[in-house]
């Protein structure tokens, strides 16, 4: 699972915008280096990082193409930090930084990190990284079977029926041979195992929703109830001003872990006795439904923290 690095040395932060072809490195107020995205090119950031005092590195997900960055700074354990680019660019504007290219990117990064004091992420386990490949096919494997079940009802044309179904059986296998992939790589690792079990103790957690966590959500059990429920996007956030009183809303979020937290209220919502209570109190009160599911499941993510955390203390305690 993910832990949390806390920064107690005088660091030196590192921007690195990351394109298809290449890697922009920049120190805060210092120079500025390309390299070609490559391990050629990753070897000569290694240099120049080995030589700098405690660094971190600071990047943005760039869509998979960071990938063989971050598996050689976990490798070389070089700490680094992957940021959310929509706080990294809100971080540009409010440094009144309006301009926007590789480099100008490379040094923001370098400097939100500097000011921010952005603490470094260990990398999660491998096993846990190919988990989160596969839930992600599958969830892409999804919905285009949702979308290919939609187009098969709004035509009447037999010859384009037929297509449809025929496209829908090769996503419906695919979907089976991914789900049993899951399975096998959840077995083979004892530790991932077990901690499918313990997540699968509370009602509304299923063999679905407990892989999609263990894959998308590996800091469960190492992070506080309002850090993992911002994570997962099931974090209410005010919108007032003066005597303005709006609405609380949840933004962000990792999609995945919040289509699962969604449907396993849905569940909870029905047959938790310990949720059951909160959603129908909350409903009767007049609060929407889909309002009182996103609070069952901000409590239900709450409750499977806290369980996974003491499964985590229970470890550490010696024999």
């Amino acid at each position: 699972m993910s832990q949390r690095t806390t920064v107690d040395k005088c660091h030196s932060y590192f921007g690195v915008d990351v394109s298809k072809d290449k890697l922009d490195f920049a120190a805060p107020h210092g120079d500025w280096l390309c390299v070609e995205n490559s391990l050629i090119g990753i070897r000569s950031l290694l240099k120049l990082l080995r030589a700098a005092t405690c660094p971190i590195v600071i990047l943005e997900a760039s869509g998979g193409y960071e990938k063989l960055l971050i598996k050689t700074l976990d490798k070389r354990k070089i700490p680094f930090r992957l940021v959310n680019p929509k706080r990294a660019r809100d971080f540009a504007k409010a440094s009144g930084v309006l301009a926007k290219n590789d480099k100008v990117d490379a040094k923001l990064l370098a400097q939100f990190g500097e000011k921010m004091k952005l603490e470094p992420r260990q990398q999660a386990p491998a096993i846990v990284l190919q988990l989160a490949d596969l839930e992600r096919r599958r969830d892409d494997l999804m919905q285009m079977r949702g979308a290919e079940d939609c187009r098969v009802q709004q035509t009447s044309d037999g010859f384009i029926k037929r297509g449809i179904n025929s496209h829908i059986l090769v996503l419906k296998r695919e979907i089976e041979r991914i789900d049993a992939q899951i399975e096998a790589l959840i077995k083979s690792d004892p530790e991932m195992t077990k901690s499918r079990e313990l997540l699968q103790t509370v009602c509304g957690v299923g063999p679905r929703v407990s892989s999609t966590l263990l894959a998308a959500l590996p800091e469960l059990g190492t992070l506080n109830r309002q850090e993992i429920a911002a994570l997962a996007g099931l974090a209410p956030y005010d919108d007032e001003s003066g005597r303005f009183k709006g609405r609380r809303r949840c933004q962000g979020g990792r999609q995945l872990v919040k289509k699962a937290m969604y449907q396993a209220a849905l569940s909870a919502s029905r047959h938790n006795p310990h949720l059951k209570p909160t959603y129908k109190r909350l409903t009767n009160t007049g609060k929407l439904k889909k309002v009182a599911l996103v609070a069952v499941a901000r409590k239900l993510l709450t409750h499977l923290n806290s369980i996974m955390r003491c499964s985590f203390e229970q470890k550490q305690i010696p024999a």
